[in-house]
């Protein structure tokens, strides 16, 4: 498991996830850097996953990714006999699937943007990479 990147790309994941689920539990609207409209994208009928908001997935997911990425740096190989680096990459893969699909749902069903939902897809994917090294 390569922990170097991966710790500060889950930290920003966290930042990311956790910045939109704030604004939405706070009625505040996201302002897109992209000039698009990421209210439509993050509250729009992709945004949850049997009934589990994407971003509340995205927080779980990067704090797995954070603590098992600490957990290597410790010297942790294994957890209840599977290693850590086959749970990480089933992980990130899993994670940079779906982080293209939302991509792909943005483009071509919802026709808008979100740029920190980009973010957080691409990061998704770089760790995944990450792992496959």
């Amino acid at each position: 498991m390569t922990h170097a990147w991966t710790i500060p790309l889950a930290i920003a994941g966290i930042a990311i996830s956790a910045f939109i689920w704030y604004k939405k539990a706070s009625h505040q609207r996201l302002v897109c850097p992209l000039g698009e409209d990421c209210n439509k994208v993050v509250n729009g009928a992709y945004s949850t996953v049997f009934g589990v908001p994407n971003e509340g997935l995205g927080i779980a997911y990067y704090a797995f990714i954070l603590l098992a990425a600490l957990l290597a740096s410790a010297g942790t190989t294994s957890v209840a006999g599977i290693a850590l680096s086959t749970l990480v990459l089933i992980a990130s893969g899993a994670a940079a699937v779906f982080g293209i699909f939302l991509f792909g749902i943005q483009a071509f069903v919802i026709r808008s943007f979100c740029a920190y939902c980009i973010a957080s897809s691409a990061i998704s994917v770089a760790i995944f990479l990450i792992e496959l090294l």
